[in-house]
């Protein structure tokens, strides 16, 4: 890797740069002035001070990445932009799927084209975020925020809500206890490792409509364990506190998530959840730190699983 640094000379602190990477994963930070800075093939990381700094990147010259202070529209072929200051700043994407981090000032964010995704992986404290809501909202951690033309979010470190539209969304809560709740398309739910307790909230009744619980972070189908609790549908990793609940899973169809995966690529569908959860019901979870079943659990359920998840 390389990191280059121009404009820190005193006699070419305030001139303009050009500055030019090469074929590895290379940072580039223009300081003072308009700098034009120009990317290779390689993952590529550009600091940016000011609105007319340009970085120029070519397609299929890795992921790349641009960490700004300054208001900024992402140029051709960059896909990733972090908003690195406290105070307010906006942040334009463009015609690919982008992936922007918030900062914990008001941002104005807007993903142009591209399926595009808004993390906030650096607030200071739990967000509360609609995507339905597109004038500025009180984002908890992350000040005042306006989101537009964006399709996806990804949660803090603490307890978020996160809120989809009337789109295909996914929406993953990251670390702390979330609610996550979908809208009228196809949404997704995510649950990594060592993300903890999150709840579904869904309310769609739309014929062909299809919502995915997806466990990530190396998690297989038979490390999963249902469980009915009130009217709620309670999906754990074995041995671990992370979990789903899908409120109000029995209160009707309308309230369920269609298909539940899992990183292994097996697919159980709503309709044969209940046989699990009845197979499941004659015994405890396996104990903390558990994380697979035990032979006697598996010689009695191992049957069901096998003929439910596909």
């Amino acid at each position: 890797m390389k990191t280059e640094q121009y404009g820190a000379h005193p006699q070419r602190r305030l001139l303009n740069e050009r500055v030019d990477a090469g074929v590895s994963n290379d940072t580039l930070n223009g300081l003072k002035g308009s700098d034009t800075m120009i990317g290779g093939t390689g993952d590529d990381t550009y600091w940016v001070d000011a609105s007319t700094d340009v970085v120029v990147e070519l397609e299929n010259e890795g992921n790349d990445t641009v960490i700004a202070t300054a208001s900024l529209t992402l140029g051709a072929n960059v896909e990733n932009l972090r908003i690195n200051t406290s105070g307010a700043m906006n942040a334009s994407g463009n015609a690919a799927d982008n992936l922007f981090y918030a900062g914990t000032g008001d941002n104005v964010i807007d993903g142009a084209g591209g399926i595009d995704t808004v993390s906030y992986q650096w607030a200071n404290a739990a967000v509360s975020v609609n995507l339905s809501n597109t004038s500025a909202q009180a984002a908890g951690g992350s000040g005042r925020d306006t989101l537009l033309n964006i399709e996806n979010l990804t949660g803090s470190a603490f307890d978020d809500t996160l809120e989809g539209n009337f789109g295909a969304n996914r929406l993953q809560g990251g670390l702390g206890n979330d609610t996550l709740v979908g809208g009228a398309g196809d949404d997704t739910y995510v649950l990594g490792r060592g993300e903890g307790s999150d709840v579904i909230v869904e309310n769609d009744a739309g014929a062909g409509n299809t919502d995915v619980a997806l466990f990530g972070g190396g998690v297989a189908a038979d490390q999963l364990w249902f469980t009915r609790t009130g009217n709620n549908l309670d999906i754990a990793v074995i041995g671990t506190d992370d979990k789903f609940t899908v409120a109000d899973w029995y209160s009707g169809s309308a309230y369920h998530v269609e298909k539940i995966k899992t990183s292994d690529g097996k697919v159980l569908l709503d309709s044969q959840v209940q046989s699990l959860v009845q197979a499941m019901a004659s015994f405890s979870p396996p104990a903390a730190g558990q994380t697979t079943l035990p032979a006697n659990y598996q010689s009695s359920l191992g049957a069901v699983i096998a003929a439910n998840w596909h």
